[in-house]
């Protein structure tokens, strides 16, 4: 009885590794997931919209679910994110998305696009201090067939590259 529960044990273990796994970059490289220097994005939970929140689109396909994340500076120093410049203090996400075991992500709406953020005056860099958290729902669509993920860009300093941070895999849940 003690072997069953010790391979038991160590199957559990193993099949919570994979969420550390590298993952492929827009540019191809690869890099931790959720994870840059103490710096974490992680999905964190996901559920349906109300009828309410859908009524303020006008035509919602397949945008049925908030995704909650959190992003955190786990560090003992401040870092910069990029942001929209219209007041709000939530990372600007980049949807990744691929069908469900493939290997490649599509960026809604691009690297280039993201890369280009850099320098649109729409969008700053704002601080996040040491230690700190944002968390937030981000809302997104449904289908079946495909994982999602979100990116942001954080730099370690004002004159350092800005490093693409990707979050955990959201896999589809059943649509209703």
């Amino acid at each position: 009885m003690r072997v069953l529960s010790f391979k038991l044990l160590s199957l559990c273990l193993l099949l919570m590794i994979p969420a550390n796994a590298p993952s492929q970059t827009p540019t191809g490289e690869s890099q931790r997931q959720s994870s840059s220097k103490g710096t974490r994005f992680i999905y964190l939970s996901q559920r349906w919209l109300t009828k309410k929140e859908l009524a303020q689109y006008r035509k919602p396909v397949n945008l049925v679910v908030a995704i909650k994340m959190r992003f955190s500076n786990r560090t003992e120093q401040k870092i910069l994110y990029l942001a929209s410049s219209n007041g709000s203090i939530i990372p600007e996400c980049y949807e990744a998305f691929r069908a469900v075991w493939e290997k490649q992500w599509k960026y809604f709406p691009g690297y280039a696009r993201a890369s280009s953020d850099f320098r649109n005056s729409e969008y700053a860099w704002l601080e996040l201090p040491a230690r700190a958290v944002i968390e937030f729902e981000i809302e997104d669509y449904r289908d079946r067939s495909e994982e999602h993920a979100f990116s942001i860009f954080i730099k370690l300093g004002p004159d350092k590259k800005p490093v693409e941070l990707m979050s955990n895999v959201i896999r589809p849940v059943k649509i209703k």
